[in-house]
């Protein structure tokens, strides 16, 4: 595998308190937005790598751990955080929007949204011996839609809609785990669709195309797996297992697989 070092073309600090760790970096329609470690969301244009006028808000959460877009304009934004909240901002005003809570607080780890579908999905903490995926339907912030809370024994590293078929869910977690659930469904163990076993504790997990699902684990090692079609009894197909990434790139970490126009990349990075 090729590794192709990307060069940076401009920096800043965005305002940040010193000793501040950006925790997610996500395009939104006309710049890019960050949460930090000092729990502050700001959006900022990506040209002049300035902050934008309101751009910031200083305390989304007590922990604030995830970052995702709403809607396709950028405008509504939406972070989770330990205090077992996931909020939207509509930044255009600054302002909360919406407020979901996890069941006793249970401190979320992972989320994803669609405006498609109108849903906010969120992966738990291990809780009181249970981890939960939730998932809102973000016109009714009082309720959830949905609770699956037998398929992981613990956290919830990852959540995310399948790319074409809208009632299919994934879910990652430190247990090895990949889960895929047809939430059409609401009885769990019915729903429960597919179920890949990494072997090791998942960082990320997610689609890469229709039929392509991708597991990269905490110790670096990732594996291709196709998604299982219920309705043929067929074998399911050996994954494809690169093993340890660190030693073919030569790397200190892996960051994530992020899907392009060009097809799949494998982000990595250096203690160096």
């Amino acid at each position: 595998m090729p590794v192709g070092i990307l060069p940076p073309l401009a920096s800043s600090t965005l305002d940040l308190p010193p000793g501040s760790y950006i925790y997610s970096v996500i395009e939104t329609s006309d710049g890019y937005a960050i949460i930090s470690s000092d729990d502050s969301l700001r959006v900022f244009d990506g040209a002049a790598m300035k902050l934008r006028p309101g751009g910031c808000i200083e305390r989304t959460h007590a922990g604030v751990t995830c970052l995702k877009t709403l809607d396709d304009e950028g405008n509504i934004l939406a972070t989770a955080g330990r205090d077992g909240s996931a909020r939207c901002w509509d930044m255009r005003n600054g302002k909360q929007a919406a407020e979901y809570r996890a069941v006793k607080d249970a401190p979320l780890l992972s989320l994803e949204c669609s405006h498609q579908r109108k849903s906010l999905v969120a992966g738990t903490e291990l809780c009181n011996s249970q981890a939960c995926v939730i998932t809102w339907d973000v016109r009714n912030p009082t309720s959830p839609q949905l609770q699956y809370v037998e398929s992981h024994n613990d956290d919830i590293t990852e959540v995310q809609y399948h790319p074409a078929q809208p009632n299919l869910l994934l879910s990652g977690s430190t247990d090895g785990l990949v889960n895929i659930y047809d939430t059409t469904i609401s009885d769990e163990e019915d729903a429960l669709y597919q179920v890949i076993n990494h072997g090791s504790s998942i960082h990320h997990a997610g689609f890469l195309s229709d039929l392509d699902i991708y597991a990269l684990s905490h110790d670096e090692t990732l594996s291709i797996h196709q998604l299982a079609n219920p309705g043929e009894d067929t074998e399911e197909p050996s994954p494809t297992v690169f093993g340890d990434l660190r030693e073919k790139l030569g790397c200190g970490y892996a960051v994530d697989v992020l899907r392009s126009s060009q097809g799949a990349r494998i982000g990595v990075g250096s203690h160096r």
